[in-house]
């Protein structure tokens, strides 16, 4: 038994989760007995999930297993801020204005008249200096506080 103050979402959650269980025959359907809770008010907000887990020989020796997860956001960025941060090229900053727009190579080299093969290499120094394998991770980086 939990010893203590808890907040009232945490009380809350462990009564649905045994009325849950209680109404759950079968053991296996158990998985399923999982309830999420974000509690924006919180600094910083938190997610709570809660689960029933089986007891090994009845109902009465289950029990509630809450998790508390810190929830954080990555601030956004200034593009301009990310360009200084890497020290982009001007062409190397050409090519991120079409990356975040979503256009292809192809589209990005016929927007700066260049060929494809071009821009592949741009982007490729460009994964060089933020670190990172894939277009998504690039702009990730690029846009999102480390």
């Amino acid at each position: 038994m939990a010893r203590g103050v808890l907040p009232i979402e945490v009380v809350n959650m462990c009564h649905a989760i045994a009325e849950q269980i209680t109404v759950v025959q079968d053991v296996k359907a158990w998985e399923g007995t999982h309830i999420r809770l974000m509690i924006a008010d919180m600094a910083p907000p938190m997610l709570l999930r809660g689960f029933g887990i089986p007891g090994p020989n009845d109902l009465h020796q289950a029990r509630v297993l809450i998790l508390l997860d810190r929830v954080v956001s990555r601030e956004p960025v200034s593009i301009s801020q990310a360009f200084g941060r890497f020290q982009l090229t001007i062409r190397g900053r050409a090519v991120v204005k079409w990356l975040v727009q979503g256009l292809t190579n192809k589209e990005i080299a016929e927007q700066l008249g260049i060929t494809e093969q071009t821009v592949k290499e741009h982007i490729q120094r460009l994964m060089r200096k933020t670190e990172t394998t894939t277009r998504t991770g690039l702009l990730a980086r690029l846009l999102l506080k480390k």
